[in-house]
């Protein structure tokens, strides 16, 4: 096969099994995202052991439950306010790399393909991770505001980019640049290449 037959293949492939592979992420609910999830409520109280009392996972949305209440607008203890801030992150927000992701694998038809996909797997679930940490701490500085960042060594800008890389570019991102690892030395990623190594003798 050609290059030109090589891409469009892998283009006919992964479009087709796109509405497949987000059906199957949209019905998983929680699954998918629950490593990450399980990983991010063990360590942010460990982070902020004085501003996070517990975190958890329901369904498809993460929360924290802060050591702090609301009183005439102000934040104040959650001893003195009765009650607890709570603050929640969708982690449908992060998850989509994953049927993204797997709509790549499946459509290069590599050689074992389910022990690639589980490899990156492992790793969309690292940066879905970073994102649920991410998208909590600019909450914290959002809604705690001094008491969260008197605490945390990280200047807000990095919170901020922190927030909107895991955001607004890793779901889309990322997935394609492990595609790209996991064809390397196959001969989908030769017939890729062929263009540019033409170009370059030229």
């Amino acid at each position: 096969m050609d290059h030109s037959g090589a891409i469009k293949q892998q283009l006919v492939l992964s479009l087709a099994l796109l509405p497949v592979t987000f059906g199957l992420w949209y019905a998983a609910g929680a699954l998918l995202a629950a490593p990450a999830a399980w990983l991010a409520s063990e360590i942010l109280p460990w982070l902020w052991p004085t501003i996070i009392l517990d975190a958890g996972f329901d369904q498809t949305v993460f929360f924290v439950i802060t050591d702090f209440g609301m009183v005439d607008n102000k934040i104040v203890a959650a001893s003195l306010a009765g009650s607890e801030i709570v603050l929640e992150a969708n982690s449908r927000l992060l998850s989509y790399s994953v049927p993204f992701y797997a709509a790549l694998i499946w459509g290069a038809k590599l050689d074992n393909s389910f022990e690639r996909f589980a490899q990156g797997l492992l790793l969309l679930w690292l940066f879905m991770l970073i994102g649920l940490l991410s998208i909590i701490a600019k909450d914290l500085m959002l809604v705690i505001g001094e008491p969260f960042l008197s605490q945390t060594a990280l200047p807000p800008a990095v919170i901020a980019l922190a927030y909107q890389f895991s955001v607004l570019l890793m779901p889309s991102l990322i997935p394609p640049f492990l595609w790209l690892w996991q064809i390397r030395n196959t001969d989908l990623w030769q017939q890729l290449a062929e263009p540019l190594q033409r170009s370059r003798v030229r």
